[in-house]
């Protein structure tokens, strides 16, 4: 049986356009230069979970089969060390030809050089047009005026919650209006003791993506007039205090070493993903993440569930995460790797996660499309809710910054003072100190 879109290839002015599409991208493929004569081994380097394993080992053989004259040798790893081996395979001049980056760490690995600018490539390829992307994600994998990574997805912060957990007390499920102090009302009555021994077995939430709220509240982080941190301003102030207020006032979510009892206690699932499992365990009714957690979520909840925007604060800065495929600078296959690109940021694959539901498409037509728009799985409000927040939303986790690593390690150590149970530092102090901190890592030029 052929392609299902065959039989519409020969009507009417689609066959034009697909034979001229054909032939240009046909004389494009055989005026490039090449980089050996014969077949091209790319090694392409990227991490996740068993399950995301076995997906990539099906899209290389997918790519391999579209493309005789090219093989892929798959470089996978399980565990978060991939950007620690990715910097030692760069310092070595070992690196992938092609490599997965997140949006926190990519000015960090481009402001070294790491990764070859992508223009001169998009601006040669016919077949290829970054307006079918969300500008959201393609204007956060660009560096002094230039691309230098396509997106895989977009991956908005969705609000999480247990239907179950909701209608056993009688709450209405949330909505993209809710407020940070409906969030507090509701978690009142949803922070519950279910087995009478005077311990809390539900909890409502788990604050975590902390700068969420701090762009919520109009603190940058880093000020764009200043260059400066913004962590010791009144903004800032409201939104670590809310974090706080919300675990160690309101007790509404577990503290760091409860989180690490519940975990230690047994229950947890073997999938290493530690305070995810919280949520399928039905230790939180709500739970805060992007859509990678789906497949799990869906195999292994015993209860409906379903998701909707984070909680607004003063504003509703809603943040939209994701993930690119860059082409390493070290490749000595850059137009065979520009196709592993085109491949993995492609409508087939785009389509492929759409359906395993671990994704949001950053390709306009594949978020159009019924693989994502008729997902019958749970979350129900997935696309829905993410296309939402796709579209209006105008910032990632992070700021924008080549320190951002030693930065956001600064913020950590402040942010675990604040949030401990033993000896915790006052919110002012620890802001005030985490902004001195940050503005000498910003001040210095190395």
């Amino acid at each position: 049986m052929g392609h299902p879109g065959a039989n519409y290839l020969w009507r009417g002015v689609g066959c034009g356009l697909a034979l001229l599409q054909l032939v240009l991208l046909g004389l494009w493929w055989a005026l490039l230069p090449r980089a050996d004569a014969g077949k091209a081994l790319l090694r392409y380097g990227t991490f996740g979970t068993a399950e995301q394993l076995l997906q990539e080992k099906e899209l290389v053989a997918r790519f391999e089969e579209l493309h005789p004259d090219i093989d892929v040798k798959l470089e996978f790893v399980t565990s978060g060390n991939y950007l620690f081996k990715l910097k030692m395979q760069i310092a070595g001049r070992t690196a992938p030809d092609v490599t997965w980056m997140g949006t926190e760490d990519f000015q960090d690995f481009v402001s070294k050089g790491a990764f070859r600018p992508l223009d001169d490539l998009i601006a040669r390829d016919p077949t290829f047009n970054l307006d079918d992307y969300f500008p959201v994600m393609i204007n956060a994998y660009m560096y002094q005026g230039k691309h230098y990574g396509i997106p895989k997805d977009n991956s908005p912060l969705l609000f999480f919650y247990n239907k179950e957990a909701f209608d056993a007390v009688h709450v209405p499920y949330p909505t993209a209006d809710w407020t940070w102090k409906e969030l507090v009302d509701a978690g009142k009555e949803l922070t519950r003791d279910l087995n009478g021994d005077h311990r809390v077995d539900q909890y409502m939430f788990i604050p975590m993506w902390e700068f969420t709220y701090f762009f919520q509240c109009g603190c940058p982080i880093i000020d764009p007039d200043t260059g400066l941190s913004a962590m010791d301003t009144p903004e800032a102030r409201t939104a670590m205090q809310f974090i706080h207020d919300f675990v160690y006032v309101e007790h509404l979510g577990p503290t760091g070493l409860q989180i690490a009892g519940i975990i230690a206690a047994g229950g947890a699932s073997d999938t290493g993903l530690g305070v995810v499992d919280l949520f399928p365990m039905g230790k939180v009714a709500c739970f805060a993440c992007n859509p990678a957690v789906v497949p799990y979520f869906t195999r292994v909840c015993t209860f409906d569930f379903d998701c909707t925007e984070l909680p607004a604060g003063e504003t509703d800065a809603q943040i939209v995460d994701g993930a690119a495929y860059p082409i390493l600078a070290q490749s000595r296959y850059p137009y065979e790797a520009w196709e592993l690109v085109k491949f993995l940021t492609g409508p087939e694959v785009q389509t492929y996660r759409a359906r395993a539901g671990d994704s949001v498409p950053s390709l306009k037509s594949v978020a159009a499309s019924d693989a994502f728009l008729k997902r019958t799985a749970p979350p129900q409000n997935m696309a829905e809710v993410s296309l939402d927040i796709v579209q209006k939303a105008r910032r990632t986790p992070s700021p924008r910054h080549p320190k951002w690593a030693e930065l956001r390690a600064t913020w950590n150590q402040c942010y675990e003072r604040v949030m401990t149970d033993d000896d915790p530092m006052p919110v002012e102090e620890a802001l005030r100190v985490c902004a001195e901190r940050m503005n000498k890592i910003l001040a210095n030029p190395y």
